[in-house]
């Protein structure tokens, strides 16, 4: 699921307000350095969605304040693994091998 944020930095305090759609205004208090905010951002979005931080990814927006984050909700290497054998499963099949 891709979720749209629109990030704050340097706020007083860390919260969240969602503007529908899958959209969401974050605050967070660090500071746009070496990718603090970034992490702060997924952090607050995965404690609001219920879920451990890694299933929040940061899909680009980098050195913006509109991001664009992915929500797994399965494991990514499970995710990856689905995704290698669904387009390789001819080939993995005659081959014999894993991806």
């Amino acid at each position: 699921m891709k979720i749209l944020v629109k990030v704050k930095t340097g706020a007083r305090e860390e919260k969240i307000e969602s503007a529908g759609n899958g959209e969401f205004k974050i605050w967070v208090q660090e500071r746009p350095e070496k990718g603090k905010a970034n992490e702060a951002v997924r952090k607050v979005l995965a404690r609001h969605l219920g879920v451990v931080q890694w299933r929040v990814e940061l899909r680009s927006g980098f050195p913006q304040n509109q991001k664009f984050l992915r929500f797994f909700k399965q494991s990514p290497s499970n995710f990856l693994l689905g995704f290698c054998f669904r387009q390789h499963s001819d080939i993995l099949e005659n081959v014999g091998v894993l991806c």
